[in-house]
């Protein structure tokens, strides 16, 4: 564990992303241990070595927090593993290995608390925004996979207020505030009635305009989402938000 460990809170507010992965699935904490993990930072024995948990293709060896480190942590091995058999998902299902490489998490969008973990893909849009619009009270992480193509867990942070936290969008953490990202939402879902979900980050052509105008009789949702459409919570609210002909998200 990154930090000192004073009493139970202090524990919890310095966990990193991957402790708290591990905790959700091992239901405890590893004992402290005099080594730093190599991606994440926490505390680690010298059980799982970097020369055989780090691959010669990982390419994001600048953001890792320990790059002299020779050790990893089991939250982070386990995250960059091959995953468990069996995965609960946002939805409430569980998924069941079917091959060898379909239940890395790298492949998953993760919600995480200190009690549970939940895998979600795409298919689980409602479920993500609900849970970013109304989370629990911390610690929890969000961690918001759109490629499944690169290790995210260790770039993520763990958030210790429920009304303003960092989400990681792929490689990109955005800091969220509830307020903000409910209008943001709010305009992304009206525009992509009209124009689509994929159109919200791309150039506003006159042919989106039009269809617009022909679709809500008026171009008040192009003026609205404009607001944000560069921004940090916008980025995250198109992502979120709902596909076009659809009331209940991706």
């Amino acid at each position: 564990m990154s930090g000192n460990i004073n009493n139970g809170k202090n524990v919890m507010q310095n966990l990193t992303p991957s402790e708290l992965f591990y905790i959700a699935g091992m239901g405890k904490l590893p004992n402290p241990a005099p080594h730093r993990c190599y991606y994440c930072g926490a505390s680690c024995d010298d059980s799982f070595r970097t020369k055989d948990y780090v691959q010669e293709t990982f390419t994001n060896r600048d953001v890792v927090l320990f790059p002299g480190s020779q050790f990893c942590c089991p939250g982070c091995v386990e995250a960059a593993g091959a995953g468990p058999d069996e995965m609960e998902m946002l939805d409430g299902t569980i998924r069941v290995r079917e091959n060898l490489r379909g239940m890395q998490p790298r492949m998953y969008s993760w919600i995480i608390t200190k009690g549970r973990r939940w895998a979600a893909t795409k298919a689980h849009i409602a479920q993500l925004r609900e849970f970013i619009l109304n989370p629990p009270e911390p610690p929890f992480c969000v961690v918001l996979a759109d490629s499944g193509q690169k290790q995210l867990l260790f770039r993520a942070a763990v958030a210790h207020d429920r009304d303003r936290f960092p989400v990681l969008l792929e490689d990109h953490r955005i800091m969220v505030d509830r307020v903000e990202l409910s209008r943001a939402l709010e305009a992304a879902d009206l525009l992509a009635e009209a124009i689509g979900k994929p159109a919200l980050l791309v150039p506003l052509t006159m042919s989106l305009w039009i269809s617009c105008q022909e679709h809500h009789g008026t171009t008040d949702p192009m003026e609205a989402w404009g607001e944000w459409r560069n921004t940090e919570t916008g980025k995250l609210a198109a992502w979120l938000a709902k596909t076009k002909g659809k009331t209940d998200g991706n």
